[in-house]
């Protein structure tokens, strides 16, 4: 077999290779790229099949060229003309712009192939096909890439070994004299040197990994995983997010006498965030709630204690004692379980552990002015521990009541922005509520001075939204996330068009649309659900990550708790004596009761009924995804930390010192 054929099947293999990695890297990206890969594939088979039997002239190449160029302007104008594509809300600049570049890269390539060659336009192939991977590997997001970049670097090495051959001895002997071994000839000596490369490569980068930084189109910022994150919740995003069963946490839970306690209820939720501020697709967290209580818990005093017990409220026989240990990750959002019980008066209900030197002691968390509770850890150890005090409510949906002083904050009520249909959606569908018996008439007639609904409506009102996005069969759960008009807010084309997702999009939905009739609203991030142990542990995993709805509804009086001190309110100084200043003296705030409700619109209530069972082959490639997400395609420093850390542990902690040095004693 000729040299040349070998040289020029490797060769328009590893370019149709890197053109079929743009296409899987960035599909999902922009709508046009898989039309633009199946072209520019036909376009590269085309100019395969006329190589060395047909060539253009260089005038006819040029003129096809500029065709081709003329159809890429034309594209670029329809980019600025075309409706939004959600690309600047999904991705920062520059990033944004990355995606653009690989329909121009997937015509090019072929585009250079139908022109008469010489040496120097090989290595520009090439060098085209290196570019066009590299794009590839900045946008990749799913496992399926790695096949086709360990596809891609087997060929191109074995395009370079053909290219120096055919180099070597020119266009007409390579053409003309036959050596053995056939069209696959060097194909086997190529792919050991790729393994072998990888072989040195991959631990480079598990050694020396990338940073985040504004050019990253990967995995934290597309194809997700079930689980929580510490960034803002997205709802531009798209694609498939793949089930994680990592464990995220894991706690021990004990009664007052510090027996074991394994009856825990399975649909146990734990909270780590509330957000309340949604604009263009984005939740923002909260550093202050919208809301302000006139109760509030004892000051954390300067002195520490040895025993965890002591600075915790005791809430009678029910107590029991949840012992949290984290990874580092989830330290700036340690979850709680919910409702968190606190009492007016009383300690707050979670203490930290501290150390210093050979000592431990425990900090108490405060209860903050919107009545949640907030604590600092300690991350100079491998896995942060804190305890929280907690009892079995009678009705898990509702929390204690409370004092809410003044008026709710407009953050609550208020609908977002740029949600223009979003209002006469919710008041058609109230409506139909109404008219289906699912709401009373009253609800439309009594309206408040703002024509929002009045308070005594808002838990009728939220119940028979959250029953119609979860078990009206008009919306459906899933874990492939898509976008159909991308020039509207995400929640309107969840609810107007695909009206499918996942439990953010309907938790949002929800929050939204109680906002369009001023029923005060804020969506809740955590977790439903822990696996007991049998011995007091439970485990919490990540795709047991989950996003609900709190509604804040008026409370009988009679359910308050008992009354606490009146909060002072601050008032100008009316005189001046020689001690200072005297100021007038201070007023109870007013203050009306009030509670949360949780509700939870996603179809089935938790994300493990809702995945379904996927059939083995959907395993397998959510297993190989989550494996090379894992380790290659979201491998950062985090990474590497969390890695090394696991590492120790199994060393120091578990024996595995001593396995790694019987298996060394077994291979000598």
């Amino acid at each position: 077999m000729p040299p040349v054929h070998p040289f020029r099947t490797s060769l328009y293999l590893s370019l149709a290779v890197a053109i079929l990695s743009l296409g899987v890297a960035g599909g999902d990206l922009l709508p046009e790229i898989p039309f633009v890969t199946a072209f520019g594939l036909l376009l590269l088979g085309a100019a395969y099949a006329l190589e060395g039997r047909w060539q253009l002239s260089l005038r006819d190449a040029n003129l096809v060229g500029l065709c081709l160029g003329a159809l890429l302007g034309l594209w670029g104008i329809f980019q600025v003309v075309r409706p939004p594509t959600g690309l600047p809300e999904m991705l920062p600049w520059p990033a944004s712009a990355l995606p653009y570049l690989a329909p121009v890269l997937m015509i090019l390539i072929p585009a250079k192939l139908l022109r008469p060659k010489h040496v120097g336009d090989y290595w520009a192939m090439q060098g085209l096909g290196l570019m066009a991977m590299a794009l590839a590997c900045a946008m990749a997001s799913d496992g399926l890439f790695i096949l086709l970049f360990a596809l891609y670097a087997a060929v191109f090495v074995w395009s370079l070994e053909s290219f120096h051959v055919y180099r070597e001895l020119g266009p007409e002997l390579a053409a003309g004299t036959a050596l053995a071994g056939g069209r696959w000839r060097d194909a086997r000596p190529a792919v050991r040197w790729a393994l072998l490369t990888g072989a040195v490569a991959v631990p480079l980068f598990w050694a020396t990994p990338r940073s985040s930084g504004k050019w990253e189109l990967g995995i934290n910022d597309r194809g997700r995983l079930t689980g929580m994150t510490d960034g803002p919740v997205d709802l531009n995003t798209t694609g498939e997010v793949t089930v994680n069963r990592e464990k995220a946490f894991e706690f021990y839970a004990e009664d007052k006498e510090g027996r074991p306690v394994t009856d825990l209820p399975p649909d146990l939720r734990f909270r780590t965030a509330f957000l309340q501020t949604y604009d263009g697709g984005r939740w923002g967290r909260n550093q202050f709630g919208a809301i302000a209580l006139a109760d509030w818990a004892i000051s954390p005093p300067a002195e520490q204690v040895a025993d965890f017990r002591q600075r915790l409220p005791d809430f009678g026989p029910g107590t029991v004692y949840l012992s949290f240990s984290l990874e580092h990750r989830l330290a700036r959002i340690p979850p709680l379980a919910d409702p968190v019980a606190w009492r007016p008066g009383d300690w707050p209900p979670a203490v930290s552990q501290f150390e210093h030197r050979q000592d431990r002691f425990w900090r108490s968390w405060v209860i903050r002015h919107d009545g949640t509770a907030d604590g600092a850890l300690f991350i100079d150890t491998m896995h942060p521990r804190y305890v929280q005090a907690w009892v079995l409510p009678t009705d898990p949906g509702r929390s204690q009541a409370m004092r809410v002083e003044g008026t709710v904050g407009p953050v609550l009520t208020q609908p977002s922005r740029g949600l223009p249909k979003l209002k006469g959606f919710t008041d058609d569908l109230v409506k139909r509520l109404v008219a289906g018996g699912a709401l009373p008439q009253a609800v439309l007639d009594d309206l408040d001075l703002t024509r929002d609904r009045l308070p005594k409506y808002h838990e009728a009102i939220a119940r028979a939204l959250e029953h119609h996005l979860a078990a009206s069969g008009e919306y459906t759960y899933t874990l492939d996330l898509t976008r159909q008009d991308k020039g509207i807010d995400p929640a309107e084309d969840f609810l107007l068009n695909t009206k499918a997702g996942h439990c953010q999009r309907f938790a949002t939905a929800l929050v939204l649309m109680l906002r369009t009739q001023g029923i005060p609203s804020q969506m809740v991030l955590g977790y439903r659900g822990c696996e007991g142990r049998g011995d007091g542990w439970y485990d919490v995993r990540e795709d047991q990550a989950h996003a609900w709805v709190e509604v804040l509804i008026p409370a009988p009086a009679d359910q308050l708790p008992a009354p606490a001190p009146p909060r002072k309110i601050p008032s100008p100084p009316v005189g001046r004596l020689p001690g200072g200043l005297t100021p007038e003296p201070a007023v109870p705030a007013p203050w009306q009761p009030m509670r949360w409700i949780t509700l939870d619109p996603t179809p089935g209530g938790d994300l493990a009924d809702a995945a379904g069972g996927p059939s083995l082959f959907g395993q397998a490639r959510q297993r190989w995804g989550a494996i090379t997400k894992a380790l290659l395609l979201a491998y950062n420093r985090e990474s590497r930390e969390q890695a090394a850390a696991a590492v120790e542990e199994w060393v120091t902690e578990e024996n595995g010192g001593v396995y790694l040095a019987l298996g060394v004693a077994a291979l000598a």
